[in-house]
């Protein structure tokens, strides 16, 4: 019960703070401000993984020779 309270309470004081770290997100770069991925948990469940983008969203487009692996 302590977790969920506390993270509701870290929610309603940072939301102000995560709404313009979506916007300047959204307005640097084109895509989405979050990232969603499949991850597994516990017991090897799958849950959602989210986080705001740290990467451009077409970065194989403009960084090709990022991603020319030579081996």
């Amino acid at each position: 019960v302590a977790d969920i309270v506390v993270a509701s309470l870290g929610l309603l004081v940072l939301w102000p703070v995560m709404v313009i770290v979506a916007l300047v997100i959204r307005l640097g770069t084109p895509g989405p401000a979050i990232f969603r991925q499949t991850r597994l948990g516990r017991d090897a469940r799958p849950f959602t993984f989210l986080k705001f983008r740290t990467l451009y969203a077409d970065a194989r487009e403009r960084f090709p020779e990022l991603y020319a692996y030579r081996f």
